[in-house]
């Protein structure tokens, strides 16, 4: 893999590593290439100088989705530690978003970006380089997340898409023709003040797509200022809205799901599975990379930045996920059946109704 250098590390040339026979290279013995900052023992150029480093005016990347269970007693927990749900079980789970960054030039072509280390740390989460080329955000490993729900039946609309906002992105390019991308938090948050909290915001569908309404003015601020092709694309990420008005029972088909189980549930009475999946069988490869989503940004010349999500992992080990679900409804007559889908773009649960009877509470727009 290539190694990036700053412009001025060129005069590091004159201790290239030996060429043959344990002697630095020549000009005679290597005749090294215009930017080739450092070369290997066999004269092939391991090192370029950085021609051109550019800003990416990214207004945010989608880094979770939490879906609303079904059943006014259940709740689903990610991340690493005890909570409420399941007192007797810890959740090990990543919960965010693994990407990678390809650059797309004015004529088409496309190159995958290396990752360049960054300054990086929204208030509880952690960016994690996993491979060369894939990065994942997620929370911090002594962090969790706890959903449930009051009603038996939620809309989609009370899903969570977790929104990392205002970071910075800046693409560099070496005299081989290299592509590095660095992240970073930038230094303010949406509306020019200083980000001294979260810059990862949880956003519910239905704020998005104006169907539920909140209180709170900052959070408001922040969604007046997304235009509406911006919350479309972000309700993009939740495959309960793309296409809108999307037949729950075919979301299963999509390639980022997997099936779980089934759950069941009648008043104080409930079955259902104890989920568990991994990212890849043995160790993820940048080779193996699967898109299930993808997002263009333009910038410099012509150039746009592809972001395109996979599974989600904050390291290449492919450990073994269990987010903890607990499955349950304490309304008289209500009976709940679902097929229990695993999102593995953000590690989440889905729970997709199968049967439910008249008795059932039911909330949302």
């Amino acid at each position: 893999m290539q190694t990036r250098s700053v412009p001025f590390a060129i005069a590091a040339v004159a201790i290239l590593a030996a060429c043959s026979g344990g002697s630095p290279p020549t000009e005679s013995s290597c005749a090294l290439p215009s930017g080739c900052v450092r070369a290997d023992a066999a004269c092939q150029c391991i090192e370029w100088q950085i021609v051109s480093v550019e800003t990416v005016p990214i207004r945010f990347v989608v880094v979770g989705l939490v879906y609303a269970p079904l059943g006014n007693e259940s709740a689903v927990t990610y991340g690493y530690g005890t909570a409420s749900v399941l007192p007797s079980m810890a959740a090990s789970s990543d919960f965010g978003a693994r990407w990678r960054s390809v650059i797309r030039a004015a004529d088409g072509s496309e190159k995958v970006a290396a990752f360049a280390p960054g300054n990086v740390g929204p208030y509880g989460w952690t960016l994690y380089p996993v491979t060369a080329t894939t990065v994942a955000m997620g929370q911090r490993p002594d962090s969790w997340i706890t959903e449930s729900s009051g009603s038996d039946v939620t809309s989609a609309q009370t899903d969570s898409l977790f929104v990392w906002m205002n970071p910075a992105a800046v693409v560099e390019t070496d005299a081989g023709g290299g592509k590095f991308i660095r992240w970073s938090s930038a230094p303010s948050c949406i509306d020019g003040s200083a980000c001294h909290t979260a810059a990862v915001f949880g956003l519910a569908a239905g704020w998005l797509d104006g169907t539920l309404l909140q209180a709170n003015p900052y959070v408001q601020a922040l969604l007046d200022a997304f235009t509406p092709a911006e919350r479309a694309a972000i309700l993009a990420y939740d495959p309960r809205f793309n296409p809108p008005g999307r037949d729950p029972s075919t979301v299963a088909a999509d390639a980022r799901f997997r099936s779980a189980g089934v759950a069941e549930a009648t008043t104080g009475i409930s079955v259902y599975p104890s989920p568990r999946w991994a990212p890849c069988a043995t160790r993820l490869s940048d080779d193996g990379f699967v898109p299930f989503a993808a997002a263009e940004i333009p910038f410099g010349n012509g150039q746009t930045l592809v972001l395109q999500h996979s599974a989600v992992a904050t390291s290449p080990s492919c450990a073994v996920q269990q987010p903890l679900l607990k499955f349950g409804t304490s309304t008289s007559g209500c009976g709940i059946g679902a097929n229990v889908l695993i999102d593995t773009m953000f590690g989440t649960l889905l729970t997709v109704p199968t049967a439910i009877t008249a008795s059932c509470t039911v909330s949302g727009p």
